[in-house]
């Protein structure tokens, strides 16, 4: 079972192009518990959330640099260019990795 969630947080009701509110790396032991960490540690901005679990095998290589903050757009890209080559394809996913994007 994963320790971590990522959370993307957003406000529909913003503009095009501004509805991104922030992501967060949290502890927790389901989405519930991830969402409460991410408000009482700060970095919740409120507004809409989707998350899913970090799998375990790239726990490690987090660390804590990109953990218990709210992150920019700049800082996801970044974080996700740095865990690219520890990304595994997931099993009949057809060509989607892990974290739901394309290779």
């Amino acid at each position: 079972m994963s320790t971590s969630y990522y959370l993307s947080f957003c406000d529909p009701e913003r503009p095009a192009g501004s509805q991104f509110l922030g992501a967060a790396v949290v502890p927790g032991g389901s989405m519930i518990e991830a969402v409460r960490n991410a408000h009482m540690l700060g970095c919740n901005p409120g507004g809409e959330v989707l998350g899913q679990p970090v799998p375990e095998y790239l726990e490690p290589h987090i660390g804590t640099r990109w953990r218990v903050q709210l992150l920019t757009r700049e800082e996801c890209a970044a974080m996700d260019a740095e865990l690219a080559p520890f990304v595994r394809p997931c099993a009949g996913c057809d060509g989607a990795d892990d974290r739901g994007g394309v290779r």
